[in-house]
């Protein structure tokens, strides 16, 4: 008798080690999968986090390059309104002559175009000295004292409308550091990092009138690029001028 349950003490004990043994590995297992699961849940929260940071660096930087291009078109918009230079003829000029004697030249600049009286010649000055103004070309009309000379375009390259002079009357860039040295560049913080911005201009002639085309980039501290954007501004004072 005892002989017989020891028997089925010994079989019973085969059956449960088997048993106890897959549930260790189920539980091995189990674990397994809880800590793969957590990994990847934490790997796409802090990928979530990192897109949501670039996002916003992005988002601010856009923001900074469109505030530099609004102040870009208002300066351009602002040539337009400028209250040009004007005078009188103190002296005769005659037809074929390159030099006004006016009664004030000042406020005139060279490379400003002229209308001289009733005058169709585009006449641009070429040298100012004291109220005697020469012009690069020769009247076609003598003009009697008293005439009015105006000053109706101002721009450092008559041939390019406005956007020679809108290209040096830019104002310097938005920043938060002092910039006044070097006005196409300046600095901010974006995504709570200091990052640089930084404006390339160049005149394009495109018949028949020449556009400012302006760049500006936004990089990181690390010389990366966040943001670039190129535009064309055709100087509004231009279709005043032509």
């Amino acid at each position: 008798m005892q002989n017989r349950i020891e028997d089925y003490l010994e079989k019973r004990s085969s059956f449960e080690e088997p048993q106890a043994g897959f549930g260790l590995i189920e539980s091995i297992v189990s674990i397994l999968l809880i800590s793969l699961f957590m990994l990847v849940g934490l790997q796409l929260a802090v990928t979530s986090t990192v897109m949501k940071t670039r996002a916003q660096r992005l988002s601010e930087a856009k923001n900074w390059v469109q505030e530099n291009l609004e102040r870009d078109r208002q300066r351009s918009s602002d040539l337009s309104q400028v209250s040009y230079t004007m005078s009188t003829l103190s002296t005769n000029a005659t037809s074929g002559s390159n030099t006004l004697t006016v009664a004030s030249a000042a406020g005139f600049q060279v490379g400003d175009a002229l209308m001289v009286g009733n005058d169709s010649v585009n006449n641009v000055i070429s040298t100012i000295s004291g109220n005697t103004i020469t012009l690069s070309s020769t009247l076609g009309t003598a003009q009697n004292p008293g005439s009015s000379v105006e000053a109706r375009c101002r721009s450092d390259s008559m041939t390019g409308g406005f956007a020679q002079y809108l290209r040096s009357k830019l104002l310097p860039v938005l920043s938060e550091s002092n910039n006044s040295g070097t006005p196409n560049v300046g600095t901010r913080t974006v995504g709570g990092e200091i990052h640089s911005i930084r404006r390339s201009t160049a005149v394009r002639n495109v018949n028949p009138y020449a556009v400012l085309e302006i760049n500006y980039q936004v990089t990181d501290a690390s010389g990366n690029t966040v943001a670039s954007f190129d535009t064309e501004v055709v100087p509004r004072a231009y279709f005043q001028c032509s």
